[in-house]
């Protein structure tokens, strides 16, 4: 039998109460649900969702909220950062590939991406993350010999 705490939101195993008791951790709201329920919210949280309690204590399967205006500004901060991340290092590899105290017979192809991923760092410098949706400047094409992972999300 499982245990469901509206205060946590958790199940917790009625064969561990001594375990949870000892810790000081057991929950003083717990309710019991059957293994058909437990089973359920579990393959919900799976799916995305989150359990929640009724009235009566009783979990109950809901759709995630949608993020607040934090949480999405703090993501599209936190894709800026990992855009700047990417950007800074092809800038690295084509100017290291153009230079001709480097590389014999620079490749032009190279010098012209180079151009354009200076351009999307401009681009991307001016996105502001505070207004959502972002719009995203287009990457482009990535410098010879880069890993497609690199900007796999």
């Amino acid at each position: 039998m499982k245990i469901f705490s509206p205060s946590t939101k958790s199940f917790y195993p009625s064969e561990m109460q001594a375990d949870y008791e000892a810790a000081g951790t057991w929950p003083t709201d717990g309710v019991e649900v059957s293994e058909e329920i437990f089973s359920a919210c579990i393959a919900a949280r799976a799916a995305g969702k989150v359990i929640t309690a009724d009235a009566d204590g009783q979990p109950v399967i809901s759709d995630a909220p949608p993020p607040t205006p934090e949480q999405l500004t703090a993501a599209a901060t936190a894709e800026k950062a990992r855009l700047t991340a990417i950007c800074n290092y092809q800038i690295s590899v084509l100017t290291n590939a153009t230079d001709p105290d480097v590389v014999d017979n620079p490749d032009p192809a190279d010098a012209a991406l180079l151009i354009l991923w200076k351009k999307y760092q401009q681009a991307l410098r001016k996105v502001v993350t505070s207004v959502v949706p972002v719009t995203w400047p287009s990457l482009p094409a990535l410098a010879s010999g880069t890993d497609q992972a690199l900007v796999s999300q």
